[in-house]
């Protein structure tokens, strides 16, 4: 009676795979590794900010291209199985 009104259905658990090849693998993988190491480096400037209140100008400069390297990693993983949702 119970299973009639809520039939069995196998599910999938976990995160559903992107299905790429080994070698698109290995370049996701680099890429998520390199966000996550720019990522860093953002969140330490950001810390050293909070402490002294304040940025040199060199630091904005250095802040500006670790952004720029942040949106040129996005374009590249683009083509690689698709941006990740939690980066927009």
């Amino acid at each position: 009676m119970f299973l009639g009104q809520n039939p069995y259905i196998p599910s999938h658990k976990g995160r559903v795979p992107l299905g790429l090849s080994p070698e698109d693998s290995k370049l996701r993988l680099a890429l998520l590794c390199r966000r996550a190491s720019v990522l860093q480096r953002v969140n330490r400037m950001m810390d050293k900010q909070k402490a002294t209140m304040s940025l040199s100008s060199t630091e904005i400069e250095r802040l500006s291209h670790l952004s720029e390297m942040l949106e040129k990693i996005k374009a590249q993983i683009e083509p690689v199985g698709g941006v990740p949702k939690s980066w927009q």
